[in-house]
């Protein structure tokens, strides 16, 4: 490895799944990503019944921090940061469940709130220009809307794909009646708690949107 590069590590522990990137910091902070890998662990099941992190849940989520973390100092990652979002931010038990990471694990976690979280993602697009940033996770969607590095605004929308799930069941085969009640919600979510983003986005000109989720990121 070249002297002046260095790998860092860092989990994030999402409502659905964990998930790590390595990367190599080059000259001038350059992030040149190195692997990615990710373990799903639906953390988030059964938090919209019950308001707590389930054993069951908690128990998956423990074991692929612990894969990762190995795999993240196997590449060759001097540091390891680990951060997690809606699920752990909005459970009842959130500091049972930061005490057992911290004794089986080894690791402190970074709970962001609704807009570190937005920010985050916004800053993780590395666009140019006017742009905007859609963040569809499993227990919340963040949309951040700025120029460059600087956030104009951010909202956080209690709106995601396992929450969703949760609230409307849809099972093997997608029942209609249950699509289009999940559609009136979701319309209604964004109309109602995203009013702010929309009135921001319109202050601006020609913005360039990233939808950012598990898989990749789709530019609009």
């Amino acid at each position: 490895m070249d002297n002046m590069k260095r790998r860092m590590a860092a989990i994030d522990v999402g409502s659905n799944s964990v998930r790590l990137m390595v990367a190599e910091i080059g000259e001038n902070d350059a992030i040149a990503p190195v692997s990615k890998e990710l373990v799903m662990t639906r953390i988030y099941e059964g938090l919209a019944r019950t308001g707590k992190l389930s054993t069951v849940a908690v128990d998956r989520t423990l074991d692929a921090i612990n894969i990762l973390k190995d795999k993240a100092r196997q590449a060759g990652a001097a540091s390891l940061y680990c951060f997690a979002t809606a699920a752990v931010r909005e459970a009842k038990n959130r500091d049972e469940f930061l005490a057992r990471v911290r004794k089986e694990t080894g690791m402190l976690i970074d709970v962001l709130n609704e807009d570190e979280e937005a920010r985050v993602g916004f800053i993780g697009t590395q666009e140019q220009g006017p742009r905007g940033a859609l963040d569809i996770g499993g227990g919340s969607t963040e949309i951040a809307i700025g120029v460059g590095h600087d956030v104009h605004c951010s909202v956080s929308l209690r709106l995601g794909a396992v929450r969703a799930l949760e609230k409307y069941p849809l099972g093997d085969i997608a029942d209609g009646l249950a699509l289009e009640a999940m559609r009136q919600w979701v319309s209604h979510v964004f109309l109602t708690e995203g009013a702010g983003a929309r009135e921001c986005a319109a202050k601006l000109e020609d913005i360039r949107w990233t939808g950012i989720g598990e898989i990749g990121r789709a530019h609009v």
